[in-house]
């Protein structure tokens, strides 16, 4: 067998991957084989694994790389990430701790923004009630209660911005070290 059919076969697994990134793998893989003289289906096998390995061992490469550079592109990365976790062979104990740790992850995460999302609410709450009450204090003009109604609700709402920063940054860093560690899952997998 010729390895025009490992490269076809590595073809279908790849199209997830935009044409010119498929394409650019493809060739980087056809010109090793033309070098090592990897020249049939069987010693591409052997160097490589199945067409599916090394289609997951480049999802986890391509995740890697929108990990880095100028253009950081995070969703992409874990989307690459976790395609070439799931399109490696495994084993049925490997999927079931892989998908209680997922779901885990996901009730973790649910609840951690359930939970920040009721306490930004509480807070922008209270900053819009403080600001409405303070306008109260300068009819019969209390000049220190207004300052400190309205100086309260200038706290609630710079509290409201930090903990919505923060969990913006959180959910980048999740995502950011999920990817990598899914890369380094599907590495470690398709060494050989």
């Amino acid at each position: 067998m010729s390895t025009d059919k490992y490269f076809k076969e590595l073809s279908a697994c790849l199209k997830k991957l935009e044409n010119d990134d498929r394409n650019e793998a493809i060739n980087f893989y056809r010109e090793y084989c033309e070098e090592a003289q990897l020249n049939s289906y069987d010693l591409l096998l052997q160097r490589f694994g199945t067409p599916k390995e090394l289609a997951s061992k480049i999802y986890a490469d391509e995740a890697e790389k929108n990990l880095k550079g100028e253009n950081k592109k995070i969703g992409k990365a874990f989307s690459f990430g976790a395609v070439a976790l799931f399109s490696l062979p495994l084993s049925f104990p490997f999927i079931i701790a892989t998908g209680a740790i997922l779901f885990s992850w996901l009730i973790v995460v649910i609840s951690i923004l359930f939970s920040a999302g009721i306490t930004i609410f509480a807070m922008a709450k209270s900053a819009v009630v403080l600001f409405i009450k303070s306008f109260v204090y300068l009819s019969p003009f209390a000049p220190a209660l207004w300052l400190k109604t309205l100086g309260g609700s200038l706290i609630c709402i710079a509290v409201t911005a930090v903990i919505l920063c923060i969990l913006v940054l959180a959910v980048k860093l999740i995502i950011k070290l999920s990817t990598i560690l899914m890369s380094k899952i599907v590495k470690r997998r398709t060494q050989k």
